[in-house]
């Protein structure tokens, strides 16, 4: 019986999924679980609220989450178009792209740092270069970025995520005082600076302003949001269990060809593509079979399989 959470071989799963979707809309998988095929019953369900609640459904059964404390994804509407719409407002294009410079920089620090003719790309690179730019965007301080990282890591593979408790307790603040406080801290200084006039125009500060039909988020929301960001940035690139091969010439060359190389274990594989001198580009391919990196040292291969 199928389980998403110990997921067959990659090269296996298309074939399963494809008879899932032969056998019904809805199929009942392990735990009790149902899985639904088809992407007409998909959008109906995620478009159903009221029958199907986003407030619960990444939690254990029984568990209610505090709307303030819940993430973007565990909240319904009307209150996740608030927050999203404030969300999406304060990480507005001018940011990002005032934030490129510390990107490249960054990225090219992370691959310089790399020795011998192979390297794990998902530790050395892929794990700190968004946890850093996310913090970097926040207005948070850079040699926090590693604490921040470990607080995450240690909150996603913790029972926390199912359940939102801990042996230390119950709720965020309770489960990860420390990361909590940390949050916190940086929310009351920027309250501070918005007041005396002497705030940066960061994701933090514009979170702490920006209003929906005069409604101001709750700063346990805010707490939230940033918790969520920082987070996110975590998952997205640790999970994958892939080991990359890498070669120096990556960080100056330019895009010959792209190559497939053995992965461990995943559903989604990375590809990398450089699209400049220095700073590769992450992409993402449902390809089950093999990932892709640029090698600018080799003659470029065809990506099918």
């Amino acid at each position: 019986m199928f389980d998403p959470f110990n997921p067959p071989p990659a090269d296996e799963q298309l074939t399963l999924l494809s008879a899932l979707r032969d056998e019904a809309a809805v199929v009942e998988i392990a735990s009790g679980m149902r899985y639904v095929t088809r992407l007409a019953e998909c959008r109906e369900v995620l478009r159903d609220t009221n029958s199907f609640s986003n407030a619960t459904g990444m939690k254990a059964p029984g568990v209610e989450v505090p709307y303030e404390d819940r993430l973007l994804g565990e909240l319904d509407p009307p209150r996740h178009t608030l927050v999203r719409r404030v969300m999406v407002t304060a990480l507005a294009p001018k940011l990002v792209h005032a934030a490129e410079p510390f990107m490249r920089q960054t990225a090219d620090g992370l691959l310089a740092g790399l020795t011998g003719p192979t390297a794990d790309l998902v530790p050395s690179f892929t794990v700190p270069l968004p946890n850093r730019v996310t913090g970097y965007m926040l207005g948070f301080d850079p040699a926090d970025a590693d604490q921040l990282s470990a607080w995450a890591k240690g909150l996603m593979e913790s029972s926390f995520p199912a359940t939102n408790r801990t042996e230390r307790g119950e709720g965020f603040a309770a489960a990860f005082p420390e990361f909590a406080g940390y949050i916190d801290a940086q929310i009351e200084t920027r309250a501070t600076q918005l007041a005396d006039g002497t705030a940066p125009d960061d994701v933090l500060a514009r979170l702490l302003q920006l209003t929906d039909k005069g409604e101001q988020l709750p700063r346990r929301q805010i707490r939230a949001l940033v918790r969520n960001l920082i987070t996110g940035g975590l998952t997205t690139t640790s999970q994958p269990r892939i080991t990359l091969p890498y070669t120096k010439k990556l960080a100056v060359g330019t895009l010959i060809g792209e190559y497939p190389v053995r992965c461990r274990k995943a559903s989604f594989i990375p590809y990398f593509s450089v699209r400049s001198r220095k700073c590769p580009r992450i992409s993402w391919t449902s390809s089950p079979a093999y990932c892709c990196i640029a090698r600018s040292s080799f003659p470029p291969r065809s990506r099918s399989s």
